[in-house]
């Protein structure tokens, strides 16, 4: 039983809950320097304890399963001028908000 607890306790990893940003507008899309990347700036200030830059950026990762969906919901809320609610879970490029999912709001 001992080594069973063991090793659970050594394959164990670390697992953060991802934090559901209030309302805001989208107001401006951006790529990367590099190209890569897909950023995001807000109407509010954003912040999570996880990651040191709390500007108004969040940023879509090129290797999200749904890129192209939520890219197209974040395109569709910026020309709508409608809220969304950001889901970001963790840190991503340059240590913003990673975003993992999208609400549009009326």
């Amino acid at each position: 039983m001992k080594r069973t607890i063991f090793l659970l306790g050594l394959f164990a990893t670390p697992c953060f809950a991802g934090t559901h940003l209030l309302p805001q507008k989208v107001i401006g899309l951006a790529n990367g320097w590099n190209g890569s990347h897909f950023y995001v700036n807000t109407d509010q200030q954003l912040s999570t304890d996880e990651c040191s830059d709390t500007d108004k950026r969040a940023v879509l990762e090129d290797d999200h399963p749904q890129f192209e969906l939520v890219s197209s919901l974040l395109l569709t809320a910026l020309h709508a001028q409608s809220n969304v609610r950001l889901y970001v879970n963790g840190c991503g490029a340059n240590n913003v908000m990673k975003i993992t999912s999208v609400k549009i709001q009326t």
